[in-house]
């Protein structure tokens, strides 16, 4: 008996995974034998705690469809998402179609709306900026696309991540351009709610990173005089232990004294 399927899978949108879950069918199909159905075991839902398993040798059914899948790069998080699209699919066709068709139906609308909102909003702008102006014009693109965002964002779209940064990015390229940018427009020329919001946002990460580089600088101050020491004792060890304080950053990397120090350790070692 031949117990091989054929799905319509053409609601899948994205390709990859669409193209991961015709190589699942397609390894399914290759474990069906004449006496054993290799769907039902996917109908089982079995399949969800066996791909992290490794398979006797005997496990012919298995070992046909993961080592398939594997062969055609499934692996971590792609394999898990295929395995739950092929179950809801082998279990639940019609359901599994219409939510995929719903979806698509909500990024198809997201879509027009960006694409309006570049068409009628943003291109106009860059049109008006372009014999130069100043970021303080900004304030009410950005709140528009804000709002925006807020009303489509469901899930990563990689799209509109790209044109939140291209959008924001009008107002700076650093958090802390965008916070004195915000400051200045919201106190004399333009205010929303949204934007406000944003403002306070951006001021969070600055005070952050304000609070993480004074941390860093403080151990960068206090670490110096340890690679001094190190530097004018040549003891390999005390080199080590000083370039080595248990943490790390770029800022600490450029010092003179830590190049000095990773310098003369590379020669006392090559000694």
């Amino acid at each position: 008996m031949n117990f091989h399927r054929a799905y319509d899978i053409s609601c899948v949108a994205d390709s990859l995974r669409k193209k991961g879950l015709e190589n699942a069918i397609e390894a399914v199909n290759l474990a069906c034998t004449a006496d054993a159905d290799a769907w039902l075991y996917v109908e089982s839902k079995k399949i969800y705690d066996d791909y992290n398993k490794d398979f006797a040798p005997h496990e012919i059914m298995k070992n046909t469809i993961f080592n398939h899948m594997k062969l055609h790069g499934h692996s971590g998080g792609s394999i898990s998402l295929t395995i739950h699209d092929l179950v809801n699919m082998a279990t639940e066709y019609s359901t599994w179609k219409r939510a995929h068709e719903e979806q698509n139906s909500i990024c198809e609308g997201e879509k027009r709306v960006v694409d309006e909102f570049k068409r009628n909003t943003l291109v106009p702008y860059y049109v008006s900026m372009s014999g130069g102006g100043s970021r303080m014009t900004a304030g009410p693109i950005v709140s528009e696309f804000l709002e925006l965002y807020d009303r489509i964002k469901h899930q990563y779209n990689p799209e509109l991540t790209s044109l939140f940064e291209e959008v924001t990015d009008l107002l700076g390229t650093t958090f802390q351009e965008k916070l004195d940018v915000l400051n200045k427009i919201l106190d004399n020329t333009y205010s929303s709610p949204r934007l406000s919001n944003y403002r306070d946002a951006i001021k969070l990460r600055v005070d952050y990173q304000n609070k993480m580089n004074e941390i860093q600088d403080n151990l960068i101050t206090q670490q110096l005089p340890i690679l001094r020491a190190a530097i004018e004792s040549r003891n390999p060890v005390a080199l080590k232990a000083a370039l080595n304080p248990g943490w790390g950053s770029m800022r600490f990397f450029e010092q003179k004294e830590y190049k000095e120090a990773d310098a003369l350790l590379g020669k006392l070692q090559d000694t």
